[in-house]
């Protein structure tokens, strides 16, 4: 009875203490999911990256399964997607956290003008597309702006050049979509 008595102590001592620890009252770093997060106040709300199929390829996708894309430079000229843009592709909102299949190594983040923080991944920026209208759909895949073409993002892809790491500051032309550009 006495060895019930103080396990059953114990136990509600641990959860006790592990709950005091989630609580995010501190500034102190914790770990989630394999990521370091810092805790100040309301912490914002991570974005899931994880891998799923779609269309018979593996994709990144975000916890609502919306396929995510980068922007591939089709010229010398680094594309930017801001402003009327960034209405049809919407930044992929840091912090992040890498679920299955997502090498969290390659997860960081950039300022935004305006300065939002936006999820990269082997440094380059994600984005949705708000053609896709469901999960594991991927209507942006092969979609050209001025400068660029829309590709899905994979967690294998290859590390971006060190000039895609800077924050996008210009905005695309007229309204940021040219007119093969339909989905």
């Amino acid at each position: 009875m006495r060895y019930r008595m103080w396990g059953t102590f114990a136990a509600t001592a641990g959860l006790a203490g592990l709950l005091a620890a989630c609580s995010g009252s501190g500034t102190a770093p914790k770990t989630v999911a394999g990521q370091r997060v810092r805790a100040a106040g309301k912490a914002p709300q991570a974005t899931l990256v994880q891998s799923a199929t779609v269309a018979g390829r593996h994709v990144l996708t975000d916890q609502k399964g919306k396929t995510l894309y980068w922007l591939a430079a089709t010229g010398k000229e680094q594309p930017r997607c801001n402003a009327a843009c960034s209405g049809h592709w919407p930044a992929a909102k840091a912090p992040a956290i890498a679920g299955p299949g997502v090498n969290f190594q390659q997860l960081s983040d950039i300022q935004r003008p305006g300065g939002m923080k936006q999820i990269t991944y082997a440094g380059h920026p994600l984005y949705t597309f708000r053609g896709d209208t469901r999960p594991g759909v991927a209507k942006g895949n092969g979609l050209t702006v001025p400068h660029g073409i829309w590709r899905v993002a994979t967690p294998g892809m290859k590390a971006a050049k060190a000039h895609r790491h800077h924050a996008h500051s210009r905005s695309m032309r007229s309204a940021g979509l040219d007119r093969r550009f339909t989905a």
